[in-house]
């Protein structure tokens, strides 16, 4: 007996309610919720009443976190630049987006080159081994007892 409710079943008539009967009610107005649960009238006609609590199906889930940082990103430069004007200082000087993408296909560009400089350093260094007739087995950390063998 301990534990359990003192009358079975639903009181007050929780378990008669539905938000279609409501949609119906002439007094909807007076429920709580009314305008999304139980939307009636002309103005929610073909309207996405849920729109506010959609996700974008669309985007992965990288995708949201990226734009997330970079709204966040925005908001903490607007808020660095709003505190400098109300210091008295100039605010820093920001690249856009043409620019940061210049930046980083010109940064790209550099990477690759040196890349492409140490790939044929070490070709060099290849050819020349092979021109002395060194042993391709020794290394400068073969120790003598790896030679021997």
């Amino acid at each position: 007996m301990e534990g359990e409710p003192t009358r079975g079943g639903t009181r007050g008539g929780a378990g008669d309610f539905s938000w279609n009967a409501v949609k119906e009610d002439k007094h909807r107005e007076y429920y709580l919720g009314h305008s999304v649960k139980a939307a009636a009238g002309r103005w929610q006609k073909n309207k996405d009443i849920h729109w506010y609590n959609r996700d974008d199906d669309n985007a992965d889930e990288g995708e949201i976190q990226r734009k997330k940082k970079e709204e966040i990103k925005k908001i903490k430069e607007a808020e660095e630049d709003a505190l400098s004007v109300a210091l008295g200082y100039a605010p820093k000087p920001r690249q856009s987006e043409e620019e940061k993408i210049a930046a980083k296909a010109q940064k790209n560009a550099e990477k690759r080159i040196r890349k492409e400089e140490r790939d044929k350093v070490r070709a060099e260094r290849e050819q020349r081994r092979k021109e002395s007739g060194r042993d391709s087995r020794y290394t400068p950390y073969t120790t003598d007892n790896q030679r021997r063998k």
